[in-house]
């Protein structure tokens, strides 16, 4: 079997037996443990002027969660090797392979 089309009766046979009893295991499952039950989730936030200041300081960062944007960063090599050598300090270089918001 090294494709998905049997090249026998028995190859055949065998793949629907593995899809019935996967199909049977997932129906004992979710007989077992319940299917979701989208009432059962919990209410929507009521957003109003009493829960939206605390929802606000919850999802805002914090000073110490932003200390990254308190560095000067250089779109080019040459701007950063101009500044280093300006203040005498070693560079960072941050480099990645790929889109630059992880849209690979």
């Amino acid at each position: 079997m090294t494709d998905l089309a049997p090249d026998t009766p028995l190859e055949g046979a065998v793949m629907a037996a593995g899809k019935t009893r996967l199909i049977a295991a997932l129906g004992a499952a979710m007989l077992l443990f319940g299917t979701p039950n989208p009432a059962a989730a919990a209410p929507p936030l009521d957003l109003n002027a009493e829960t939206f200041a605390p929802l606000r300081a919850f999802i805002h960062p914090r000073p110490e969660e932003t200390k990254w944007q308190e560095i000067k960063w250089f779109a080019t090599l040459v701007q950063a090797r101009e500044e280093a050598a300006r203040v005498n300090k070693p560079i960072f270089m941050w480099s990645m392979d790929g889109h630059p918001l992880g849209c690979t």
